[in-house]
């Protein structure tokens, strides 16, 4: 009906002569015609229901861009693999509402898309769907997606605004790395787990909110967030994979719920505005090198279900002023509290049975020690250069002191 009516408009130009458009005036502003792109602009295939087909590809001319959602009247469900990558002069699309899945790298590369909005019918967005759109600044996503694949919109460097709909349960990884002009991101309810470096260096991401359902936030998913300044990690959460905050460099207070059973390395090396940390009691261990870089640390809370503290574990943590080990731990590692300068008071609770070569070494101000009774070994250079300290008092249960220990 378009095509006739498009025909009509350029027979009544011909009758009229010599009446001239204007070269800037499209016919579609003239006679108010809607003109989309042609059926014959797409390259599909049927599939196996023999009802409907996939988008292959795209052959137009670019622009403004719809999909038809009947193509030699069977229906559009799927927009397939690589169908319009690398369409730099398509500036917009729209998806009709009869397609369920955008398939892997469907629209990737494509500089000059502006926005996207993906209807409530599709339930799937796959892999690099939209990966490298460098041009896209909103995209708004349906309540259908159940998942966001991996890479789906990594490397959009101008995106600024992304809606997630209430049907989403996971979001793959690296998903949205490197989002940089990402401002704020609200998780919905519904999603269960954010993948590995989902938000990975998302530098202009300030709030973050995480819906009540998500379980497990993956390796690195928020690593150089450098503007986060808060994240509240919600009760329902189990794990929380290696790195998850590395590099966020304003975050500055993070309680971790007794929920979290599983706590992945590092989570916050490098967070060098943190504050104030509250380890939940389902957390087991504090790594190796997991608060390195954090020199703005003054409080740590160990919860009741740490067994041990790491080689290095607050190593220059200058600003840390006391610390308290519950009776639950049972080992801490080699320079553990190693170069903390401000540390002025330390307790070693009852269960601690050794205490790692420079646990508290060229701790400058420390001046009180209590040490639990359960102690048996103090390794090499455990007090070494504790300038401030004048007095220890060593448990009978101790066997072995390590040279320069005390």
């Amino acid at each position: 009906m378009k095509k006739k009516l498009l025909s009509c408009a350029l027979a009544v130009v011909m009758l009229l002569g010599g009446f001239m458009l204007p070269a800037s005036m499209p016919l579609t502003d003239l006679f108010g015609i809607e003109v989309s792109a042609a059926v014959s602009d797409f390259t599909y295939t049927v599939n196996s229901d023999g009802n409907t087909v996939t988008i292959t590809g795209y052959v137009g001319s670019g622009g403004t861009v719809k999909i038809p959602s009947t193509i030699d009247g069977k229906i559009v469900t799927k927009i397939g693999y690589c169908a319009f990558w690398n369409c730099y002069g398509m500036e917009s699309i729209t998806i009709p509402n009869s397609v369920t899945k955008i398939g892997d790298s469907a629209f990737g590369n494509c500089h000059n898309l502006a926005s996207i909005k993906i209807p409530g019918s599709v339930t799937v967005i796959d892999k690099y769907a939209f990966a490298s759109c460098t041009g896209l600044t909103k995209a708004i996503i349906g309540n259908g997606v159940t998942s966001i694949g991996d890479w789906a919109f990594n490397f959009c460097i101008s995106l600024e605004s992304v809606t997630l709909g209430n049907s989403l349960k996971s979001i793959g990884s690296m998903a949205f790395w490197d989002c940089e002009k990402l401002k704020s991101i609200k998780i919905p309810n519904s999603v269960t787990k954010i993948g590995g470096d989902a938000f990975s260096w998302c530098k202009g991401l300030t709030s973050v909110t995480l819906g009540n359902s998500v379980k497990s936030i993956g390796g690195g998913a928020f690593s150089t967030c450098e503007g986060l300044k808060s994240i509240k990690i919600p009760n329902s959460v189990t794990s929380i994979g290696d790195g998850a905050f590395f590099e966020c460099l304003k975050l500055k207070s993070v309680k971790i719920p007794n929920s979290v059973t599983s706590m992945g390395e590092r989570v916050f090396q490098e967070c060098r505005s943190l504050e104030k940390v509250t380890l939940g009691n389902g957390v087991k261990k504090i790594h190796d090198y997991d608060y390195v870089g954090v020199p703005s640390l003054k409080s740590i809370k160990i919860g009741s279900g740490v067994k041990s503290i790491g080689n290095n574990a607050f190593v220059d943590c200058t600003r840390l002023i006391s610390i308290t080990i519950p009776n639950n731990v049972t080992s801490m590692g080699d320079y553990a509290f190693g170069w903390c300068d401000g540390l002025k008071t330390a307790s070693i609770g009852n269960g601690v049975k050794s205490i790692g070569s420079g646990a508290f070494i060229s701790c400058k101000n420390l001046t009180s020690v209590t040490i639990g009774k359960s102690v048996e070994s103090i390794g090499f250079q455990g007090f070494c250069a504790c300038e401030s300290l004048k007095a220890i008092t060593i448990p009978d249960n101790v066997k072995r002191i390590g040279s320069l220990g005390v």
